[in-house]
This record gives C-alpha cells, sequence and structure tokens, in this order.
C-alpha cells in the first residue's frame, strides 16, 4: 500500500499547468490483463502510465516539433508480466525526459529519445 501512495505522489507531482499548450494524460490499472497506449503531439507533452499488477504493458509516444517544446513520461509497474516503451522526439533534444520503475516479475523497459 505504501509502495502505490508513493508512486501516486510521483504520478502528481508531474502534473502541472505551466504552458497554454499542453498534452497530459493520466492512466492507472489495477489488475489483470492492462494494457495502456498514450500518443501526444504538439505542445508540451506529459504522460503517466500506473499500473500495478498481471500482464501490464504500457506504451508512451510523444511528438513536440515546437520549439520550446517538451516531452515528459513516467511509467510505473509493480508486478508480473511488465513491459513499458516509451519513445519521445522533441525539436530540442534537451527537452525529452523518461522514467520507468518496475519492481517484479519479467519487466523489459525501452526508452528512446531523439
Amino acid at each position: 500500500m505504501m509502495k502505490t501512495l508513493t508512486a501516486i505522489g510521483l504520478v502528481l507531482g508531474m502534473a502541472s499547468s505551466a504552458y497554454a499548450l499542453e498534452n497530459e494524460a493520466f492512466v492507472a490499472q489495477i489488475g489483470t490483463f492492462n494494457g495502456a497506449t498514450v500518443t501526444q503531439s504538439n505542445g508540451h507533452n506529459e504522460a503517466v502510465a500506473f499500473q500495478l499488477g498481471n500482464a501490464n504493458g504500457a506504451t508512451i509516444a510523444q511528438t513536440s516539433n515546437k520549439d520550446p517544446g517538451s516531452n515528459k513520461a513516467l511509467g510505473i509497474q509493480l508486478g508480473n508480466l511488465n513491459t513499458a516503451t516509451i519513445t519521445q522526439t522533441s525539436a530540442n533534444d534537451l527537452k525529452n525526459r523518461a522514467a520507468t520503475l518496475q519492481v517484479g516479475n519479467f519487466n523489459h523497459a525501452t526508452v528512446t529519445q531523439h
């Protein structure tokens, strides 16, 4: 339970309203077959995929062609088959930020930034 509350705290900490053109997405899934896909483009993109258990699977794709533009992504998976893929492309490579946290079972994470 404490891990869940900590993860949710991290998720809420990523949310902001500092920019006029923002895309924000939050996906929370607790059990069984799971699966989430988030695609964002143009603007300041922020996405979080939180999955607690079972088959899992999350994909986040972000593209920001604006300068300055930014991409922020967080994938959290705590148990079972896991797989996280984050792909980020921006006009300014320094504006891509991604993190994944996987705790138990099969795990696999891929982060690609351009």
